[in-house]
């Protein structure tokens, strides 16, 4: 570091010049200088806000070189600046403090301006709703009333850890929409620093590997035909298509031709934001039949909506966690009485799962599987997904065709009682 007197002569000595930056340090005050660019002599502060070398570093800018900054007059407010840090304060989020009105820069104020200005207007639906929900039902609550340049380190790692003690995923991604938050409010000289920059994003969890067996996937099915519509004919499609909970809860009627049985699902709805054929088998389009003849017009009433499994026809379903409860407590009815044990610790992304082992377990290779997952990563990743562009269309469609067969297979003879396969569904 190269530290000298700073004088008058010194710092008008340094030349400006465009294309490059010379810094030196002042001898007497730690961390003053003068940075000469092609914009001219300015002086800063260089400090760490809490305290020890692993603190993060923040410049300071003091002022341009001149009236009414003299070095003498810069290297006093250097020393002021020090005593801030001394008490625990940030100079920088004191400064933008009273350079701003805290009703414009309260947190709920620049999370809504985030929402309607990046939000709402550059990410995809899927993606949108989870940042909402996350913005406004965690982070907002926790900081309304607090200035956004106030919120420190301290203040993410407090929400993030009470986050992760319960839900590991959720933590994760709400570590990264409050980066993305923060970096925004960068953007618009709304603060300075990113208080989530030096912190590790927490780790993802540890992939899960439950898998049902057949005598667990008996028995959901099965109780599956308890659950109100559309609960019970979409989880059964669930079941025989692999796809995900989102894609097929929102899956419209447009999106199906059964004619060609085949299920289209639009980018702007995928997950990785690819547009999907999903071969359908007779067993799946027959449960998308019966749950379309629940939403018939009615002689005198509006029109349905276009969602295959909504209600009205008109969102898709939204009480998934309270269907999961109900269809629990089914399960293990169905279980007591056949002298079985109940599926354990599942969910139902785990459906997903299943049926992806299944068809493996049948013979189809990891390119099918993979793509009828719609995944771009494993098999279908690197040079392989770039260059190998045949879509394995029929092992695909036949691979499905089996996997329903077998599921159908499932519902077989049990102590001498027929358990048919109710293709249409009860519920």
């Amino acid at each position: 570091m190269n530290k000298t007197r700073l004088t008058k002569r010194t710092v008008e000595a340094l030349p400006v010049e465009k294309g490059k930056r010379t810094v030196v340090w002042d001898d007497k005050v730690s961390g003053f200088g003068v940075r000469a660019t092609g914009a001219g002599r300015t002086y800063f502060l260089r400090y760490r806000v809490g305290g020890g070398r692993s603190a993060p570093q923040k410049d300071y800018s003091i002022g341009k070189h001149g009236a009414p900054w003299t070095v003498e007059r810069a290297r006093e407010e250097a020393t002021r600046l020090l005593g801030q840090v001394a008490n625990g304060q940030d100079p920088q989020a004191v400064k933008v403090a009273k350079r701003t009105p805290d009703h414009d820069r309260s947190f709920e104020k620049v999370a809504e301006t985030f929402i309607e200005r990046h939000v709402d207007r550059n990410l995809k639906e899927s993606t949108a709703k989870d940042y909402r929900r996350i913005i406004r039902g965690t982070l907002v609550p926790k900081w309304t009333g607090r200035h956004i340049a106030s919120i420190d380190r301290a203040a993410i790692l407090e929400v993030i850890d009470e986050i992760e003690d319960r839900a590991p995923v959720m933590a994760r991604l709400t570590f990264a929409v409050a980066r993305r938050l923060f970096g925004f409010a960068i953007e618009r000289d709304m603060i300075r620093d990113n208080p989530c920059n030096g912190l590790s994003a927490p780790p993802p969890p540890k992939a899960r590997d439950r898998v049902l067996n057949d005598d667990e996937l008996r028995l959901i099915w099965q109780a599956s035909e308890k659950l109100a519509f559309p609960y019970g004919h979409a989880l059964r499609v669930l079941i025989l298509t692999g796809q995900r909970r989102s894609e097929v809860s929102g899956m419209e009627r447009a999106e199906v031709n059964t004619e060609q049985a085949e299920w289209v699902i639009p980018a702007s709805k995928a997950k990785n934001g690819k547009a999907h054929a999903v071969d359908l088998s007779s067993q799946a389009i027959k449960q998308i039949e019966a749950a379309t003849d629940q939403l018939r017009p009615v002689p005198g009433k509006p029109p349905v909506g276009t969602i295959v499994f909504g209600v009205t026809g008109t969102h898709p379903p939204g009480q998934w966690g309270k269907a999961k409860k109900i269809l629990d407590a089914e399960v293990i009815t169905l279980a007591e009485v056949e002298g079985v044990d109940p599926p354990a610790a599942w969910r139902i992304h785990d459906l997903r799962r299943t049926a992806a082992s299944g068809m493996a377990g049948m013979g189809f290779g990891p390119q099918v599987v993979e793509r009828i997952l719609n995944h771009v990563s494993g098999a279908s990743g690197g040079l392989v997904g770039v260059y190998q562009r045949h879509d394995y269309r029929a092992e695909r469609k036949a691979a499905l065709e089996a996997w329903a067969s077998k599921v159908e297979g499932l519902m077989r003879p049990i102590e001498g009682n027929v358990v048919p396969i109710n293709r249409g569904g009860s519920g």
